[in-house]
């Protein structure tokens, strides 16, 4: 669903081929998406100081799946470069993260039915916010492939 943010965000067609053709960097995303799971679920033992922990440990992980997808970056590089991403543009994706999730909040009032828009809409806003905390004005591998 990366995918979608990333070439809705550039203005580009979204396809079914588009969608799927990154599908070998699966194993990328993968080691992204454990840590960024596995982190706060092992430190939620230690109560809300490890909660509290385990959100700032994963909160600058937040672009690496844009990275491994866009500038084709391993699972570790892209981590890294995410968090220098998102700490060079902290308000601005903190606000922008509040307001998604008031949106997803209101979204439940819904019982889910509105799930329906928002939830492109939010991955459009992440993809917007990834390219221009990225400096980047189009999907850069989308390009390469055609």
């Amino acid at each position: 669903m990366t995918t979608f943010g990333l070439l809705r965000a550039g203005g580009h067609e979204v396809t079914f081929a588009r969608l799927f053709a990154h599908a070998e960097r699966f194993p990328h995303i993968l080691v992204v998406s454990l840590v960024r799971a596995v982190v706060p679920l092992l430190l939620s033992g230690l109560g809300w100081l490890g909660d509290t922990t385990g959100l700032l440990l994963t909160v600058p992980l937040a672009f690496s799946e844009f990275l491994i997808l866009d500038q084709r970056l391993n699972a570790f590089e892209s981590m890294s470069v995410s968090a220098r991403l998102v700490l060079g543009n902290f308000w601005q994706l903190l606000l922008a993260g509040l307001m998604i999730g008031g949106m997803m909040i209101a979204g439940a009032l819904t019982l889910g039915i509105a799930y329906i828009w928002l939830w492109p809409l939010a991955l459009i806003a992440w993809g917007v916010l990834y390219a221009q905390a990225a400096g980047l004005h189009r999907f850069a591998s989308d390009e390469a492939r055609t």
